[in-house]
């Protein structure tokens, strides 16, 4: 009899442990903040978005977003994304008039939070046809909003040589002495792309591949005092009177 009762007080022992340990490991890694509610891209429907620090892999076969993801639809109902798993890939899709620049953000936004350096990858099809059309990746600096991205694009702006197409891939940034600052470019004319940015520390790279196996690099950013946290982010938008959309078949965040 005291054998049963030893046996029963272990098995109640070790279920008491296992479920304590889940809470320790789910409250050193999915760590919640605070949001608000002006607005920007730290939005979320709860307030209490999660913080990654673990890797990730997302090709949307199970037709969800994981619940770390942030929507910001930029303030416009035209803006929305969706999510099929016959197709395994996400939509984004602006409205027109749309724009991330220098004090605009009505472009529609998916993005997390993360206090890690990592390296985000994105395979992306996207085709602009009209100036002023960007999609890509990139992060903000949640200490005060400016950005940082590479986006495939059709924009005026790379025209600085007679080599030069509108069709590109493009590094800027926005700060807040020169408003939004152009970096590298490169021409670029097929739909499909893969994307990759690099945080290590105040430094952020930018890569771009055809097929995702053969790289070239593109440009370094260095952001004096960029935040320890910061929020890697997708987009897209179309600055003329034309909607937009691009289409993202695999999402990869790995730590460094």
């Amino acid at each position: 009899m005291n054998k049963i009762i030893y046996v029963i007080l272990g098995l109640v022992l070790l279920i008491g442990l296992g479920f304590g340990g889940y809470y320790l490991y789910n409250s050193w890694t999915e760590e919640t903040v605070i949001g608000d509610d002006n607005g920007d891209v730290n939005d979320t429907n709860d307030g209490k978005p999660q913080i990654v620090r673990s890797d990730f892999y997302e090709n949307f076969r199970d037709g969800e977003l994981d619940s770390f993801w942030l929507w910001n639809d930029g303030g416009l109902s035209d803006n929305f994304y969706d999510v099929d798993y016959v197709k395994e890939e996400l939509t984004l899709n602006a409205g027109a008039r749309t724009s991330q620049w220098t004090s605009t953000d009505t472009a529609p936004v998916l993005s997390f939070l993360t206090d890690q350096d990592y390296q985000l990858t994105v395979s992306m099809i996207f085709s602009p046809k009209v100036d002023f059309q960007h999609a890509g990746i990139g992060l903000f600096d949640t200490s005060n909003n400016k950005w940082i991205r590479i986006s495939r694009a059709y924009d005026s702006h790379a025209l600085e040589t007679d080599l030069d197409i509108a069709d590109s891939v493009y590094v800027m940034e926005r700060d807040d002495i020169d408003g939004v600052k152009k970096y590298k470019h490169v021409n670029f004319i097929d739909s499909k792309i893969y994307l990759r940015m690099t945080k290590d520390g105040e430094k952020v790279s930018f890569d771009y591949s055809r097929d995702g196996t053969s790289w070239s690099f593109l440009d370094q950013v260095e952001r004096i005092g960029l935040s320890r946290e910061t929020q890697p982010y997708v987009f897209v938008y179309s600055t003329e009177m034309v909607p937009v959309k691009t289409v993202i078949r695999e999402i990869q965040f790995n730590l460094k």
